[in-house]
């Protein structure tokens, strides 16, 4: 802007030079010449948009990156946090692994014998339901032949 004040008094000065009979002597033009300078001169310097304080701008910024930087190392605890649970977790698992495949044989084994005691549990229970019903219906029979006994007794009676 301040170069377009400078280059509206110079074409205002070549107009005066070439041309004084315009206006007389050419009095009028210099001063409405020099009061347009001024007043382009004035107008860009004191509207002109003027820096603003640097320091504001870099306290702002380093709060910020003090802030981006406390948050980073929170993240960075929180991490090394997860990361120790991580890692006890698998030592957790390899543990229980470990004892699973110890234990697997022993388990296999008792469950073999388990299997073979419930079989021949099964097999007695068995065998004991046929004698037991064999017996009832032994018994009914025998009752009942009593009980038609006891009725012809004392039917004839």
């Amino acid at each position: 802007m301040f170069g377009l004040a400078v280059l509206n008094s110079l074409i205002a000065c070549l107009i005066l030079v070439a041309d004084r009979s315009l206006w007389g002597s050419g009095r009028f033009l210099l001063w409405g010449n020099v009061g347009v300078a001024v007043f382009n001169f004035a107008s860009t310097y004191f509207l002109r948009d003027k820096p603003k304080p640097t320091g504001d701008r870099y306290s702002q910024m380093i709060r910020s990156l003090s802030s981006v930087g406390s948050t980073l190392s929170d993240v960075k605890a929180f991490l090394m946090d997860e990361r120790k649970v991580v890692l006890q977790t698998q030592e957790t698992v390899s543990k229980l692994q470990t004892q699973r495949q110890t234990l697997e044989p022993i388990v296999k084994a008792q469950r073999e014998t388990v299997e073979a005691i419930l079989s021949a549990h099964s097999r007695t229970l068995r065998t004991d339901a046929w004698k037991d019903r064999l017996i009832g219906f032994s018994l009914g029979v025998v009752s009942s032949l009593v009980a038609a006994y006891i009725y012809a007794i004392l039917s004839n009676y």
